[in-house]
């Protein structure tokens, strides 16, 4: 029943027979059984509108890339023109690991590929960490059932997982680390650095990127058959120097030509500089792979399989003022389809020979010294379909200079006992 008035004496607390505050109460429950279910609509459409993110504006999500405990994520970011990630990677296990390839994607079910394979597999010693990818491998993202590159506008919020595949270098195991990550597109890129100081702990060590790398004092290496030097430059290294300082880089695996203990330095990269080094008992001393416009100077090369080798497709490097000497393979050499290379002011003493080109075009072979225990010194190997075209002037050599029919050199002023293909020689050692 309502509370209705009635006239009473003054003060008193009684309307319509009951007390003023049950009346109140009643008020009150009549009041939410006409709005409470407008009020209860209205609270849940406030919370939804709160969780999907209409109040909180732009994303302002925090970077994230979480791994698993024994690996760890130092710096991260992915280039929002490109889609590249670069990540710093850190090892907390016990052991050194070697990172063989990188996946960054949002799909559910991933699966590795080559282009997800790193170059050259990049060593962590425990404790310590490393750039496994500088732009170069990328963050994917799934649109209507395609894998595309994630690029987007600056600042556009990226979510997906990171797969990185290892193999523990203790044990042997092939592991896979799995990680979540969540970060901003942004304006990021891998800048020189250095200078790096590479000590004894840390052979073989990995370049990942530009820079100045020193070695702290002469430093001994031991390297099994793996395709690992005791330095490597990946490509993503391009500009970087070593600079020795004039310390020794040795082991005393190698003794044999032939022998698969390592090399000293394995160069991946463009326009790298390799400069005072004394290299020693390896397998290959200095050893450029597909790299073009790098410079290979002042460096001694001593016991060692061969002195300097560009492997392969290295065009438009200089190597200048190098001693090879000692060595029971080649002081020089230079491989397939490797162009326009300038080999100067180089000695190579008592080596197998001292300077063999195959298949290789346009180089210019000048003022070297080559004293070999193997006749011819100078090997020029091209072909009628594949010329080389070399120029060999004003060198030194103690047997003779020799190359096949079609080759095409020329030579001037150099200095041997035989004449070979006649590169213009005088006679006498």
């Amino acid at each position: 029943m309502a509370c209705k008035k009635r006239n009473v004496a003054v003060g008193s607390a009684v309307t319509d027979g009951r007390p003023k505050s049950a009346c109140r109460g009643q008020s009150s429950m009549e009041f939410i059984g006409v709005y409470g279910w407008a009020i209860l609509v209205f609270l849940v459409a406030v919370s939804f509108l709160f969780w999907s993110g209409v109040f909180s504006g732009p994303p302002t999500t925090a970077p994230v890339c979480v791994l698993p405990g024994d690996l760890s994520c130092v710096s991260y970011a992915i280039n929002y023109q490109s889609g590249g990630l670069i990540l710093d990677l850190a090892n907390n296990k016990p052991d050194a690991i070697s990172v063989t390839a990188i996946r960054c994607t949002d799909d559910a079910n991933p699966v590795f590929n080559v282009t997800d394979n790193l170059g050259v597999p990049i060593t962590i010693r425990t404790g310590e960490h490393a750039v496994v990818s500088a732009a170069d491998h990328y963050c994917y993202k799934n649109a209507n059932g395609a894998a595309t590159i994630a690029t987007g506008d600056l600042g556009a919020l990226y979510r997906g997982r990171i797969y990185i595949r290892y193999i523990e270098l203790e044990s042997g195991v092939t592991r896979i680390a799995t990680g979540d990550l969540a970060l901003k597109l942004e304006n990021a890129s891998v800048t020189t650095g250095g200078p790096f100081l590479i000590t004894q702990q840390m052979l073989p060590y990995t370049a990942t990127v530009p820079g100045l790398y020193v070695l702290a004092s002469s430093l001994t290496c031991t390297l099994a058959d793996n395709g690992l030097a005791c330095i490597n430059f990946t490509s993503t290294a391009t500009g970087a120097v070593l600079d020795c300082q004039g310390n020794m880089l040795g082991s005393s695996c190698c003794v044999i030509i032939g022998c698969q203990c390592g090399n000293g330095v394995s160069v991946y990269a463009n326009n790298v500089t390799i400069k005072n080094c004394i290299i020693s008992g390896v397998s290959g001393g200095i050893q450029l792979w597909s790299s073009n416009y790098s410079t290979i100077r002042n460096n001694s090369l001593t016991g060692v399989s061969t002195g300097i080798s560009l492997v392969t497709t290295s065009s438009f490097n200089t190597i200048v003022n190098n001693t090879s000497s000692n060595n029971p393979g080649f002081g020089i050499s230079v491989g397939t389809h490797s162009t326009n290379n300038t080999v100067r002011f180089n000695t190579c003493n008592n080596v197998d020979r001292g300077f063999v080109s195959w298949d290789s075009l346009n180089n210019l072979v000048d003022n070297n010294f080559f004293n070999s225990s193997v006749d011819p010194t100078i090997l020029m190997d091209g072909n009628a379909s594949h010329p080389s075209n070399a120029t060999v002037t004003n060198n030194y050599a103690c047997t003779q200079i020799n190359c096949y029919s079609g080759n095409n050199a020329t030579g001037s002023n150099n200095t041997c006992n035989a004449n070979g293909c006649g590169f213009g020689c005088t006679y006498g050692c």
